[in-house]
């Protein structure tokens, strides 16, 4: 088990003290993907679910949240190769095992990808990677890795649509997909009903989206509709927006103080800092 597994574990535990550590979990993702998605989405909705989650924990538990977090980047940004939060999600037994719910070890989807990606890029530009029950997005994850030693990069030339029933794992797969910086439409899906009751777009995406558009305007099963009316918000991303970085903000909510955490996500032009809910889970750097 790596040093960041154990850590993640140990201050789930800590935070876990007058919650339950599923709860505690399922919260630590819902008020991340409300903060990521927040800066592209610019949602009343999204901020006031924000608040909803977060005043359920004091001071010290929400900035234990914060902790969870800069373990996270850390994780996948010393380690893109792997599934970090699928990888905590099935060391606590967090699953559901009568709903058959048992994640794809890394190594698997790692000989699944070699096997699939066939080497090319077609003349668009750019590759499409349909998975319908994403769980924490480990085959995409698995995918890109592939890409990335063929000599691609799975952040420009890559589009994944990636959706799953559970909405723990919804959010586990946008966390994980954001940080990793992959274009992608992550969907709280049925794939069976084919109904959708929430989609969201990866900073990424959310940058390059004039790249990817054709892909949305000529999608079958409607995707572009999904982006403005199912993920009931509204797409109010403007090209001033882009995103440079996420930093994780400290016990001290001082995003400049020292052992800042951050991903490059996009080159943009300014720098400056943006805070994000009450407690300043995330800042970031545009």
């Amino acid at each position: 088990m790596s040093s960041y597994l154990n850590d993640f574990n140990r201050v789930l535990q800590e935070i876990a003290g007058r919650h339950r550590p599923h709860t505690v979990f399922a919260d630590f993702l819902e008020l991340s993907v409300y903060a990521i998605a927040n800066r592209i989405y610019k949602s009343d909705e999204l901020e006031q679910l924000y608040m909803d989650c977060i005043k359920r924990y004091n001071n010290d538990e929400a900035m234990g949240m914060s902790k969870l977090l800069a373990l996270t980047f850390n994780a996948l940004r010393n380690n893109p190769r792997q599934d970090f939060l699928g990888n905590v999600f099935e060391c606590n037994n967090f699953g559901n095992a009568l709903r058959g719910q048992f994640f794809t070890p890394y190594t698997v989807a790692t000989l699944c990808a070699q096997v699939t990606f066939g080497g090319t890029i077609p003349e668009v530009g750019y590759l499409t990677l349909g998975e319908p029950a994403a769980g924490g997005g480990c085959m995409v994850i698995a995918f890109a890795d592939a890409m990335r030693s063929s000599g691609f990069d799975p952040t420009e030339q890559l589009l994944v649509v990636a959706d799953d029933i559970d909405p723990l794992c919804f959010h586990m797969c946008y966390v994980q997909l954001s940080i990793l910086n992959i274009p992608a439409l992550v969907r709280h899906h049925d794939t069976i009903k084919v109904e959708t009751y929430r989609s969201l777009m990866t900073p990424s995406l959310a940058n390059q989206f004039d790249k990817f558009e054709g892909f949305f305007n000529e999608d079958s099963t409607n995707t572009r509709r999904a982006l403005d009316e199912d993920s009931q918000t509204k797409y109010k991303y403007k090209e001033k927006d882009k995103i440079n970085s996420i930093t994780v903000v400290d016990e001290n909510h001082d995003a400049a103080h020292h052992e800042t955490h951050s991903i490059i996500l996009q080159d943009a032009a300014k720098k400056g800092k943006a805070r994000v809910g009450q407690y300043g889970l995330f800042a970031y750097d545009c």
